[in-house]
């Protein structure tokens, strides 16, 4: 319920496109959202007694995501937590050249489907590195400890992830009787084949300017000095 009430408060337009989304899969399917606006949910935390003392996340983009989605992490500690709070969680968005800090108890949400993202010491790239500070420090090459895999019996720094994969988005897209892209492309052949014309029958490559101009992105307008709306 927090980061549902969180994604309609700073993601409207996107709260708004899932209620749309999920409402066509729950009239054509049957099939309900588990996770309120969100169909995918896990949690990443450690387990000593299975030999996982540290959740690694190596550099990546959520590429089978929503695009224009966004994926919302909640991080916590599991096992006893660093006296007063003081151990300091910080995520790297790459290409934004972000370093944000995510203390315990904390969620963040961000389009994970664009951004390079990671939680692990990436030591070839020698440009950063991502861990932890103590006592409250801001993170310098000083005071940051690299994320290692220590052996801890205590716990560790954890995390819950809420997202939507974009399969569901194209279901939801797709015309009625059409459940897949490779349906659909099957459909478009035999229908050219039989009768040749350059309209499609059944659409299969996405335009993304008809798809802005019906709405079907949450983009905000922008009106510049001129008036002109971008």
């Amino acid at each position: 319920l927090h980061i549902n009430r969180l994604l309609e408060l700073y993601f409207p337009e996107i709260a708004l496109r899932m209620r749309q989304v999920n409402a066509i899969i729950l009239r054509k399917y049957g099939f309900k959202a588990p996770f309120g606006y969100f169909w995918n949910f896990c949690i990443n935390a450690p387990l000593a007694s299975e030999g996982i003392h540290r959740v690694f996340c190596r550099p990546h983009i959520d590429a089978e995501n929503g695009a224009l989605l966004v994926c919302a992490v909640f991080v916590y500690y599991y096992g006893k937590v660093p006296a007063q709070g003081k151990e300091h969680i910080w995520l790297v968005l790459w290409e934004a050249g972000l370093i944000i800090e995510i203390p315990p108890g904390v969620a963040i949400l961000y389009p994970s489907a664009l951004f390079l993202h990671f939680n692990i010491d990436i030591r070839d790239l020698d440009k950063i590195q991502l861990g932890f500070t103590s006592g409250g420090e801001l993170p310098t090459k000083e005071t940051l400890r690299p994320l290692s895999c220590e052996n801890s019996e205590e716990g560790g720094r954890a995390s819950m992830v809420w997202f939507t994969q974009a399969s569901i988005l194209q279901s939801a897209d797709l015309p009625e009787g059409v459940h897949t892209m490779a349906q659909a492309e099957e459909m478009e052949k035999a229908a050219q084949q039989a009768n040749p014309r350059p309209e499609p029958y059944y659409v299969v490559n996405y335009d993304v300017a008809d798809a802005l101009a019906r709405g079907l992105f949450p983009v905000r307008s922008y009106t510049s000095p001129s008036g002109s709306v971008e």
